[in-house]
């Protein structure tokens, strides 16, 4: 696992951008993915990241089903994961 490693998971390319910018310069090597399936060929490569975070809402794959596939695979074992969402009511979290 890389202590310092950060993947972002966003289609929304404005926050992708907003939240690579903070955690780069707050020290940490960032890693943005676009969608789902970018993100999981990145993880399917190697990289082991401190911290995932990622949109729940997303087109095609949702975060729901990615994270289900990142534990399937075991693909980030010891990656914190974090859900980002602007859903407010109650049935959505």
């Amino acid at each position: 696992m890389n202590e310092n490693a950060v993947l972002l998971v966003d289609d929304d390319k404005f926050l992708l951008d907003m939240y690579s910018v903070k955690f780069t310069q707050a020290g940490f090597e960032v890693h943005p993915c676009f969608s789902t399936q970018e993100a999981l060929d990145t993880l399917r490569k190697g990289l082991k990241p401190a911290v995932i975070l990622f949109d729940v809402t997303m087109p095609g794959e949702d975060g729901f089903s990615f994270i289900r596939k990142i534990k399937d695979e075991k693909l980030a074992p010891q990656a914190r994961i974090i859900a980002l969402t602007n859903q407010g009511n109650e049935e959505d979290k």
